[in-house]
């Protein structure tokens, strides 16, 4: 097995953030860096400031042993920034020197807990198929035409700057978004299933992916600021310009109102639990409202003959946030694994191709997913033509 290097989180977080790749761009409103508490209510619906048992929540998050308190999340968190990163390496001109499958799997496997332990079987499972379809593709060359020709092709390859299995899913894409859900929210609800100290508050954030700043930036001047993870899409899908807070500040709120809830003891316990039941609600409506995202951003994108790879590459991204929560606790999410099939379905995963090969015909599918999804989630007409933006 080839040595792998280590990368440091802050040098990859530019990798782990929306828009990192291709198509997240193309529908840019700048943002703006002023994000706050949100100056009208709590994720109790009270006033900011006070909650209903009379804890104050506080302005802004503090916590001096954070890198304590968090330090298992924040190794899960750097080894979802070295696999990305490591896949990432292969996106050059040429395939020499690059990892093999056990130098994937072994990022996987790292640490205690690893992500493997913390993910589900679903997972463990989708994952390790996407590592060896990606060693199967290093050094080959792959195109949709080719795969719609031969069936999907006996294995997959480079098509563009990224690598794609035989049935064009862009492996890269897929496979942070994955753990983004299979894994790490996973791993949340084995946190919040004890009882919330001050402690689980600083782990939650740190699986979440933002720094004790909450600042809301995935610029790449924000320095040790930036969101990575969940956090970054969260901000990405959240129109500071408005009045009503989208989803990265509802955490943020959330967050700080767990803060001031478990310091003030047991008499401020309903509104912990509101609070935390508000992060765990944001979390999935963060990851399908990413999903609406990336979706339309293959289905417009498949339009120019000139830009397949983006597209796939985007569809990559979509289907890595719609499976991220199959094999989850059902009790523990909105969305059942039969609805995440009948999407699976309807978006043409085993066939990614035809989004190339047919791309009028599988357009319309993804919009009609898109659909699907806003009546799974309960998302209104203004909330996913809001989704297909990124701010």
């Amino acid at each position: 097995m080839k040595t792998i290097r280590l990368v440091s989180l802050a040098s990859v977080l530019g990798a782990l953030i929306v828009g990192a790749a291709c198509g997240e761009d193309e529908a840019l409103v700048r943002p703006r860096l002023d994000t706050g508490l949100d100056a009208s209510t709590d994720a109790s619906g009270n006033e900011a400031g006070t909650l209903a048992c009379g804890a104050v929540v506080p302005p802004k998050y503090e916590s001096a042993a954070f890198a304590t308190n968090a330090a298992v999340e924040l190794a899960l968190a750097q080894r979802v920034a070295e696999l990305d990163a490591t896949m990432k390496s292969t996106e050059g001109a040429s395939d020499a020197g690059v990892p093999a499958v056990a130098d994937l799997k072994a990022i996987y496997n790292a640490g205690s807990p690893s992500l493997r332990a913390v993910s589900t079987t679903f997972a463990q499972t989708t994952l390790d198929g996407y590592f060896d379809a990606f060693e199967a593709a290093l050094g080959k060359e792959w195109k949709p035409e080719d795969a719609e020709q031969d069936g999907g092709g006996a294995e997959g390859g480079k098509y563009g700057d990224h690598h794609f299995s035989k049935a064009g899913v862009a492996l890269r894409a897929a496979t942070p978004k994955v753990l983004l859900g299979g894994a790490l929210y996973n791993h949340v609800l084995g946190l919040v299933a004890a009882p919330v100290t001050e402690a689980t508050v600083d782990r939650l954030l740190a699986a979440f992916g933002a720094s004790t700043a909450l600042a809301g930036r995935t610029d790449a001047e924000a320095g040790a600021e930036a969101d990575a993870l969940l956090a970054a899409y969260a901000s990405q899908r959240d129109d500071k310009s408005s009045e009503t807070p989208g989803p990265y500040r509802k955490i943020r709120t959330a967050l700080l109102t767990m803060k001031a809830a478990t310091a003030a003891g047991e008499k401020c316990n309903a509104e912990r639990d509101a609070a935390v039941a508000t992060f765990l609600s944001e979390w999935e409506r963060t990851t399908y409202a990413t999903a609406i995202h990336y979706l339309d951003q293959a289905a417009r994108t498949a339009a120019d003959p000139l830009k397949g790879s983006n597209a796939l590459y985007a569809f990559g991204e979509a289907l890595g946030f719609i499976e991220s929560f199959k094999g989850l606790p059902a009790e523990k999410r909105r969305i059942s694994d039969a609805q995440i099939d009948a999407l699976l379905t309807k978006i043409g995963t085993a066939t990614a191709y035809k989004l190339v090969t047919g791309a009028g015909d599988r357009a319309l599918k993804l919009n009609e997913a898109i659909n699907d999804i806003a009546l799974y989630q309960g998302f209104t007409p203004a909330e996913v033509e809001a989704y297909r933006k990124s701010f």
